[in-house]
């Protein structure tokens, strides 16, 4: 802050009034007080005379200006920045105070008045003013020495204006102190600073270095999480069998890092280096430090999710059992590997088992009870193992494409693998020419070790017993599949999948009559026909004719015994295998999916369907269930439900979309909090572990023969970033180098 005032002066001219007095306080900018602006400050605070704190100036103490050496005490006495004008010297900011004046104070030597000139500062860059002294100092020697003896230049300050002397005068105080070695080393100090306001001083290089040294390691380190993510997501072994420089591959961590150095310079010289940080333990890190931010991740979406289900299943990988745990909530699913102990921390849980693996145990066990059916099924498996070799495969896919049919895509019989016996089924009947042909010149020819084996399939697959039995196992399957689709599709909810499994069950015992099995067996003898097969009944051995009795031979009888029946028993074929291979399938099926889906076990199922409807009254046993775990109002629920049905029947416009979708585009928390907490937990509740077994397919292909020495939470980190690839296409590899870098490294990150 500065003063404005008249100044007058009876030596001064008018010229000399007229000039600007340039004070250099606090910063390095000139300030500049004129004698014209001097009024404005004073008529400016003359409208306040009781402020204690305006500055006014009245006529008693005008007198005061007169003198030039009291200008400044004035100005100091009334200013409410005296305390920084009394610190006028210049600092390491600022530079030298050198405050430009119309007129310095003058002092008397002798008969002579001598005061302080400006151009002194044009002549000695460093000399500095101090107005409140009224003394000359060096800045340099002022702010860099640090034992210097000269104290007038540093601290008392220097006022002998008649030594003060010019550049080229001999006795000049001034020439004397710059040619000092203590003036000349702090000079060059004061030199090293202006310059290093441009290019920094050392601590400032050496950390700009330091920080470039740091981001090109960081930049480095983010490119190797990249490469490590990349081949994590796509399954492809990381490790070479041999990884030293002669190797010509190293495997692919090392070889994608030796593609990336061909196109990144800067990445090739720290790879190069003595520390690149591609180790096997710093690899597994790495991956570990991936896989948990995606676990993290998948914790934070089922904590806001609320209500979750936990889906497991298990699965035997190099003689070791690995388990897939799966959540299941709202709107996604989201898979990882862990083992926990639900039934201790969650009593309140429902267990359900996976509905589909029931299903597949009600064909496996009408497959080992129903006789004809396990033979099917054993013929299908030896079909498949005689055309599993490349050059019986290639034969048969040149009849079938010489008799224009579909290529035969046979797989192997596994219970745990649930639609293969009905696809199987399916490929046999419409390959059975093609399979003929081929296994009929096979035995023509006599010249394949495996010729014994063609002559056993090609005898069984012509008999009436397999060409009905696999038209049934075709028919029964077939019902069957769509059930299974259905429990596989992770979207579907429990209560849809009940009611399928009814229909299914209401479906079989319709068709067990005599009036289906006739639509059946006409497309039975449809292909008997083109294949030239006889349809007859089996060949088995009839009991022992029974003889008339000698006692009767001279009687009349008038009713028929056991041998007359035996003689009228007439039985057709179609009879026969409806009753022997129809019925028993049938049969067998039914029973058993009554007793793997009982009415109790299904209660759930039914309720959590109900409720979907919203409806309450019907069946409430799912509400009953949650209420208090959910703390849900009963009577609150109900009125919900009333409004919530009718403003769905409303807004239920388009067709395309599912149920449960209307439903949720509907159901609010704000507006139905009961059924929005309900609707949650059954969304949630799982049909089958379908979701688990998926994740199988990821553990054959990360788990392979070649990297079956892999450790366990290796494969595990793996399989989590392998299978969870939507998440990991989320991965920062920020986040991952700043966890990375919370332990000392010998790398600078």
């Amino acid at each position: 802050m500065f003063g404005i005032f008249n100044i007058k002066k009876s030596k001064t001219s008018e010229d000399d009034t007229q000039k600007n007095i340039s004070i250099n306080t606090t910063s390095s900018s000139q300030q500049v007080i004129t004698k014209s602006n001097l009024n404005v400050l004073i008529n400016a605070n003359d409208s306040d005379p009781d402020d204690p704190n305006s500055f006014n100036i009245s006529q008693n103490n005008t007198d005061e200006l007169n003198d030039t050496s009291n200008i400044l005490n004035y100005y100091l006495k009334h200013s409410d920045t005296q305390a920084n004008i009394v610190k006028d010297l210049g600092d390491l900011s600022t530079g030298p105070a050198q405050p430009i004046l119309p007129a310095y104070p003058m002092t008397v030597f002798g008969r002579q008045n001598r005061s302080f000139n400006a151009k002194y500062y044009n002549e000695f860059k460093w000399i500095e003013y101090s107005i409140e002294r009224n003394a000359v100092f060096c800045f340099c020697c002022r702010i860099f020495g640090c034992s210097s003896t000269d104290h007038v230049f540093t601290k008392s300050g220097f006022t002998n204006w008649k030594r003060l002397g010019t550049k080229f005068s001999k006795h000049s105080k001034l020439n004397a102190h710059a040619a000092t070695q203590t003036h000349l080393i702090n000079l060059a100090k004061m030199d090293g600073h202006n310059s290093s306001k441009i290019t920094g001083n050392i601590l400032c290089q050496v950390s700009n270095a330091h920080k470039d040294f740091v981001l090109k390691n960081r930049s480095y380190l983010k490119t190797l999480i990249d490469i490590l993510l990349y081949l994590g997501r796509q399954g492809i072994a990381f490790r070479g069998n041999i990884e030293n420089k002669d190797s010509l591959n190293r495997g692919n961590y090392l070889e994608a890092c030796k593609l990336m150095c061909e196109h990144n310079p800067q990445f090739k010289q720290v790879f190069n280096g003595e520390i690149n940080y591609t180790s096997p333990l710093l690899q597994n890190e790495l991956i570990g430090i991936c896989a948990e931010n995606v676990r993290s991740m998948i914790v934070t979406e089922v904590k806001n999710a609320g209500s979750f289900s936990v889906m497991c299943d298990e699965a035997r990988c190099h003689k070791q059992e690995q388990m897939s745990l799966c959540i299941r909530y709202a709107n996604k699913f989201e898979e990882y590997r862990q083992y926990y102990s639900l039934r201790e921390h969650y009593p309140d849980a429902i267990y359900i088992h996976c509905m589909a693996h029931r299903l597949n145990l009600v064909v496996i066990n009408m497959c080992k009870h129903v006789k004809y059916s396990k033979t099917v099924f054993n013929t299908l498996e030896a079909i498949y193992v005689h055309f599993s070799t490349p050059k019986k495969n290639k034969k048969l896919q040149d009849v079938q494409k010489k008799l224009k049919m579909n290529k035969l895509t046979l797989s192997a019989i596994s219970d745990t693998r649930w639609v293969c016996r009905h696809k199987n089924c399916k490929a046999v009947i419409e390959s059975f020419s093609s399979i003929v042909e081929v296994l009929e010149h096979e035995v023509e020819e006599d010249n394949d070790g495996d010729v014994s084996r063609a002559i056993g399939i090609l005898a069984t697959i012509q008999k009436t017993e397999f060409v009905v039995n696999l038209h049934v196992m075709h028919f029964a399957l077939g019902i069957i599949n769509v059930l299974s689709n259905k429990l596989q599709n992770k979207m579907e909810t429990l209560g849809h999948a009940a009611s399928t499994i009814v229909g299914v069950i209401g479906t079989f015992e319709e068709n067990r009559n005599s009036e289906c099995f006739s639509d059946l067996w006409q497309l039975i003898e449809e292909f008997s026909d083109k294949q030239n097969i006889k349809l007859e009944l089996p060949n088995k051995n009839l009991k022992r004719k029974r003889k008339e009795p000698d006692l009767l031979r001279d009687y009349c009888l008038s009713t028929t015994t056991g041998a007359e029946d035996n003689l009228n028993l007439i039985e057709t074929a179609k009879d026969y295998w409806m009753s022997h291979a129809y019925f028993p399938v049938i049969d067998a099926i039914i029973n058993d999916m009554k007793t793997r889906f009982s009415v109790e076990s299904l209660k759930m199922a039914k309720s959590i369907d109900t409720f979907l409807d919203l409806q309450y009254d019907k069946d409430s046993y799912f509400v009953n269930h949650y209420k208090i775990l959910l703390k849900i109002e009963e009577d609150d629920l109900k009125c919900e439900l009333k409004v919530a049905k009718k403003v769905y029947e409303n807004q239920k416009v388009n067709n395309s979309k599912k149920h449960n979708e209307q439903l949720k585009s509907v159901i609010s928390y704000d507006t139905y909090p009961n059924i929005y907490k309900l609707m949650h937990v059954a969304l949630a509740i799982p049909i089958s572990s379908a979701t688990c077994e998926r994740s199988f397919s990821s553990m054959r292909r990360i788990n392979t023969y070649l990297r079956s020495n892999m450790e366990q939470d290796r494969f595990t980190d793996l399989s989590i970033i392998n299978i969870e690839r939507e998440l990991s296409n989320q991965i920062d590899n920020e986040q991952i180098l700043n966890k990375f870098s919370e332990k000392e490294r010998r790398m600078q990150l």
